[in-house]
């Protein structure tokens, strides 16, 4: 595990008593009388597991994970109370459809984007071959997330949200080369999502695993809230709906 960098946050939104974010350097988590959690996993493939990043918000801290492995994930979803509801969105296919190309999931998002001129931002089916190692490891962690009867799985597409929440698209299209992208975007979301400005100083993302962690938690937020910008079931056994 590369970093936790996290920020507790008062009922009235405000940083700690001496104005400084929280910060730990260990893989923990704390549960609270929050009735729901939200987190985003920007999944990586098996092979370079340093390019996962995990979002959480549970109301009253927000935490961005870097490098983690399917163990880690887990540990990290084990120590939240089995009481609490947990909304967990994971930007990797989790399913595959039987003889290969597009799910139908995929071509309704596809629908979805080209209306709303967002045709550049990929949907690629789970078959392709360079996609094929990261559908795997989702569908592993989907899997391994059966044994939490306290959370309910999504999939998400962290470009699409970002796009369709008004995020600037020529930014988001730069975001894996241009770091000045990264923070125009992190600037865009604090002005829609104030409970995300603790982190806003010197936490702010650092790269664009760690914006698209945010960007699929944001996700599962808007859906807790009946706010969701698109939401699609699927015909395939086992595969969760679509959400953005």
């Amino acid at each position: 595990m590369q970093k936790l960098i996290s920020a507790s946050m008062s009922d009235t939104s405000k940083m700690d008593d001496d104005g400084n974010s929280l910060q730990s350097s260990n893989l923990s988590y704390e549960s609270n009388s929050q009735s729901c959690i939200f987190i985003g996993i920007d999944l990586s493939g098996p092979s370079n597991t340093s390019d996962t990043a995990l979002c959480c918000y549970d109301g009253h801290q927000v935490s961005v994970i870097s490098d983690l492995n399917d163990a880690q994930i887990v540990e990290f979803l084990q120590k939240i109370d089995a009481k609490t509801k947990v909304l967990l969105a994971i930007d990797a296919p989790l399913s595959y459809n039987e003889g290969g190309g597009y799910r139908d999931i995929d071509t309704a998002l596809r629908q979805k984007l080209n209306q709303k001129g967002f045709s550049q931002l990929g949907v690629m089916p789970p078959t392709l071959t360079k996609m094929v190692y990261l559908t795997m490891r989702g569908m592993r962690l989907r899997e391994l997330c059966v044994q939490f009867s306290n959370i309910q799985i999504f999939e998400t597409h962290p470009g699409g949200s970002l796009a369709l929440d008004g995020i600037n698209y020529e930014s988001i299209k730069r975001i894996k080369k241009d770091p000045l992208a990264v923070k125009q975007i992190w600037q865009q979301l604090t002005g829609r999502y104030i409970f995300l400005e603790m982190l806003k100083c010197d936490e702010i993302p650092k790269n664009d695993h760690e914006m698209m962690s945010i960007a699929a938690m944001l996700s599962v937020y808007r859906k807790h809230n009946h706010d969701q910008f698109f939401e699609q079931s699927s015909s395939i056994l086992g595969q969760p709906s679509l959400i953005l």
